[in-house]
Formats: C-alpha cells, structure tokens, sequence
C-alpha cells in the first residue's frame, strides 16, 4: 500500500509542510538614523564628506560684503558644499540685535539663532547660527569640540537666548562672529540677508576690544 504522504496532491503537501515550520517574525528593518535637522544637515553641522577641505583661518570681511556675494543659481535641502563660499571661515564685526534658542519643539534643531547688524547701518543684516553640539551631525564632526565651546562662551558673554522666541537686546552688544560660510533658502527669515548667506555653524565669539585692531573689508 503506498503510503498516506505519497497519495496526497503535491500543492498539500507543500501547505503542511510549512505549516509545520516554526513562526519566523517579519524582519524590522531601522529607522533612519536619528537627526535634528534636514537641510543641508552635513554641511550645517560640517559633517559632510567635503568638511575636511574647510579653510578654518578666518576672513575678516564686512557684513555689507557677505550680503553682495552671487547666491547659487539653485538650491535644494541636499545640495553639496559649494565653492568658494563654504569652504571658508569669516570673521564679522557686528552687533547683536536679536537672538532665540530654536528649541524645543518636534521639528527644532537647537541651534541658537542671531541675528546680526552691520555697525554703520542696522537695516544690514544677516543670520549666524551656533549648532547644538548634542545633534547627530554636530556631535559627529571634526569640529565638535568648537561648536561645544563656542555656546558656552557665547552663554558667558551675552546670556542663553530664551527658547522659541527672539529676544532683542536693548543695548546691542559690538561682537565679532566667526563661522563658516553658509548658503541657506531665503524664506522669510527674520534678519536673513538677501542672497540668504550665513555663519554656519559659528565657531568662535568674541567681544570686540579683543581683536579691535582686525581691519574688514
């Protein structure tokens, strides 16, 4: 007599024996890694592949000057590192008329926000950025150590910006900005420069009797 497995169709017999096979869970794959901010990310942070082609020695230029530099003809939120702009460092003389914690909401990236006026015409203005050093992308780059140091020595000299709102100095502090050269999309933001340039991130401060003899062009 043929035995009972023999006698049953082929297509049953491949449903059994599966059926007998250990529960296999569906595969969890990760979610993407975990990020404080979308938009240019790496080059924000200088933790894109370009970051170690920086100039870190600092160019000392007017506010009025960095508002005149030719944006890029186009720009988009994975746009790489452009040449020359932000391979270079600048250094502004300038004073500080406003300044927020972007925190703490969902989409916040924590970075503080100035924003920044030429010394011979407040209506000048322009946007540095300090990155918040605990961000992935921050906390990965070569330069962490500065973005660190930097918010503390900014908190020392001028205070920590109140979460989510500007706070505007009633007296403006005369500071020099150091940080590298960023193009952003100009969409509004308050004291964003025309061709949308900015510090970012800030790498250094100071108050100006320090460094006064530094000449701007």
């Amino acid at each position: 007599m043929k035995s009972i497995r023999s006698m049953l169709p082929v297509w049953l017999l491949a449903v059994l024996v599966l059926s007998s096979l250990p529960n296999v869970p569906t595969p969890i794959y990760a979610a993407p890694p975990e990020t404080c901010g979308v938009w240019r990310w790496g080059i924000e942070t200088l933790s894109d592949v370009n970051a170690n082609q920086v100039d870190f020695k600092p160019i000392a230029r007017a506010i009025r000057k960095l508002r005149e530099f030719e944006p890029p003809e186009s720009l988009g939120k994975n746009t790489a590192r452009i040449w020359p702009t932000e391979y270079r460092t600048y250094r502004v003389r300038a004073k500080i008329r406003e300044h927020k914690w972007v925190c703490c909401d969902a989409d916040d990236d924590g970075d503080y926000h100035l924003v920044l006026a030429d010394p011979k015409n407040r209506k000048r203005t322009m946007i540095p950025e300090l990155s918040d050093p605990d961000c992935p992308g921050a906390r990965d780059s070569a330069r962490v150590g500065a973005i660190r140091s930097v918010r503390q020595k900014y908190d020392n000299l001028f205070g920590k910006p109140p979460k989510g709102r500007f706070q505007e100095f009633e007296d403006p502090p005369l500071a020099f900005i150091t940080g590298v050269g960023f193009f952003d999309a100009v969409h509004g933001q308050k004291g964003v420069a025309p061709n949308g340039i900015e510090l970012h991130p800030v790498l250094d401060t100071d108050p100006v009797p320090r460094l006064g003899w530094v000449r701007f062009q």
